[in-house]
């Protein structure tokens, strides 16, 4: 698999104490995603997912490539995660996509 197709994720989590303040996280979300925030950021992608279940839970995920930058927290990352840090739990991740065993499920699938 090419390398410019390895991608990875940041997750700003938040439960929120007040389920009021998904207001602020929709304020947050747009101005991320419009590119105004005060962060520029060279996401590929901003996304805003709430919990099924749990309606206090919210995440924005900036999807990147390799190409990009290495994977690590960015400044917009951390800006989001203090923002939402006034409005509940936060967690902060990245995750990587593991192209391993994607071309090996692949692989395998092919010879069965």
């Amino acid at each position: 698999m090419k390398e410019k197709t390895k991608r990875w994720i940041e997750i700003i989590s938040v439960r929120l104490f007040n389920i009021d303040h998904r207001d602020v996280i929709h304020d947050i979300f747009w101005e991320v995603s419009a590119g105004r925030s005060l962060v520029p950021a060279k996401a590929v992608a901003a996304e805003l997912y709430v919990n099924n279940h749990v309606k206090t839970d919210w995440s924005i995920y900036l999807y990147r490539s390799v190409l990009d930058a290495p994977p690590s927290k960015t400044c917009l990352g951390l800006n989001i995660a203090e923002a939402f840090g006034s409005l509940g739990l936060v967690n902060h991740s990245v995750w990587t996509m593991d192209l391993i065993k994607k071309e090996t499920y692949h692989e395998e699938k092919k010879r069965n």
